[in-house]
């Protein structure tokens, strides 16, 4: 069984900064600042969301170009890093997959019948132009996780 993301609920994590009882609020406004200023300069880009697959936790659409979320996502580290010390914040650079979650597992079963319903979905891809970030307090007290914006982040395309 899947518990299905809502559509309010879909997003696309690039980095995980730390739990927020543990990130006093003038650490969060000062990695806002800073990541303002290391994301402002990018350009908006398009990312393509690809067809559902499974994954170790439910129904993903894996995202591309990796390059222009490679890029979003050290810049957000990087700004945290600039604020918290590497000692606080491990590159997560390596382990960073750009998907989003449309649907989590619930239960184990067989995958074939699940993976054929999925291959027969259409359209397969989807594209959409990401023009900002936002920095967010995610919490997961239900099935799906749910967050408050703390700062939005545009991009002007300037560098």
């Amino acid at each position: 069984m899947l518990d299905e993301v809502p559509s309010r609920w879909l997003h696309l994590t690039v980095q995980s900064i730390g739990f927020t009882d543990e990130l006093p609020a003038d650490e969060t406004d000062r990695i806002a600042t800073v990541a303002r200023t290391k994301i402002g300069g990018l350009a908006p880009f398009t990312m393509t969301l690809r067809p559902a697959v499974l994954a170790d936790q439910g129904v993903v659409l894996l995202a591309a170009p990796r390059g222009p979320l490679i890029e979003v996502q050290q810049a957000i580290q990087k700004a945290a890093i600039d604020v918290l010390g590497a000692d606080r914040l491990p590159d997560q650079t390596a382990r960073f997959i750009p998907h989003v979650t449309v649907a989590y597992s619930n239960t184990s079963g067989e995958a074939a019948p699940l993976q054929a319903r999925l291959a027969a979905i259409t359209p397969r891809s989807v594209g959409t132009t990401v023009r900002a970030v936002e920095l967010l307090e995610v919490s997961r007290d239900t099935h799906v996780y749910q967050w408050q914006t703390i700062a939005a982040l545009p991009f002007d395309g300037s560098r």
